[in-house]
């Protein structure tokens, strides 16, 4: 069984996440629930966790501070963040900080938390191993699985030269029980494709190295990425070209700037 330290405040949301966890296919949980992060620390010095489970907004502490204290008071134990919409920043912020993950509560659904809590003890483990390295620079790379230790989680490869575009992308996904890898140009793009075989594919039209269309073309003619479903992002789309994406075998074609929502419910709809 695993042990769950949750610390919310809020009950509705603790009575939800206690639901779900019990609804989960294993229901391989065993959940502790406390409403104040001082209250938090004292039961991990009494009691044997082995994951966190936390709203960064406490009565007691607020935003980043709440993980910077737990991870202070017990870095051998792997953290998840419990984030609202409006909070998500400071959860990304956590997770580069070296929070495992974080999930959102109005997207939760009883199995990609259940996963999301497994993958993040896995990895914690990994990295307490000495067998992930993390770096000031690339944490909220870094905190992706090569490879995962858990094949039933969702891969999501982004393709993507924009770093910001990127790390929205990158947001889009986290928190929704998927990990994500990202390749810079078409030609890593497509290596990386075959050889990691994802869930899903995003790809931005416009690379340094290579038109989108093309790599979409590639991908759709190699018999061993040709079933992936494949999203594409991009500034200059028009109906006519969209419609010419989705006849080369794009599953959907989400314009720019990329709005964050859409792109959740279109990778649901495809991954999930």
């Amino acid at each position: 069984m695993i042990r769950i330290l949750l610390i919310e405040d809020n009950p509705g949301d603790a009575r939800l996440v206690e639901k779900y966890l019990l609804e989960s296919e294993a229901a391989e949980f065993i959940v502790e629930h406390v409403d104040r992060l001082g209250l938090g620390l004292q039961r991990i010095d009494s009691e044997g966790f082995d994951v966190v489970l936390t709203d960064l907004n406490l009565p007691d502490s607020v935003g980043l501070e709440t993980f910077e204290a737990i991870h202070a008071h017990a870095r051998e134990l792997p953290v998840v963040i419990l984030s609202g919409y409006e909070d998500e920043d400071a959860a990304f912020d956590a997770v580069r900080a070296g929070a495992q993950d974080y999930v959102v509560k109005g997207s939760l659904k009883p199995e990609y938390l259940a996963r999301t809590i497994r993958y993040a003890i896995a990895r914690h483990k990994q990295l307490l191993a000495g067998l992930i390295e993390r770096s000031e620079e690339s944490a909220h790379a870094d905190r992706q699985p090569q490879p995962s230790p858990d094949p039933s989680v969702p891969l999501i490869l982004i393709i993507e030269a924009r770093a910001e575009d990127r790390e929205l992308a990158e947001r889009s996904v986290a928190g929704r029980g998927l990990r994500s890898i990202h390749a810079g140009t078409g030609v890593e793009g497509l290596e990386r494709a075959r050889a990691e075989r994802p869930s899903l594919i995003l790809l931005d039209l416009e690379l340094p190295d290579m038109g989108g269309d093309d790599v979409l073309r590639q991908l759709k003619g190699d018999g061993a990425t040709s079933a992936i479903p494949v999203v594409i992002t991009s500034a200059f789309t028009s109906p006519r070209s969209t419609q010419e994406l989705r006849d080369s075998g794009a599953a959907a074609c989400i314009s720019k700037p990329i709005d964050v929502q859409g792109l959740r419910e279109t990778v649901d709809s495809l991954v999930h």
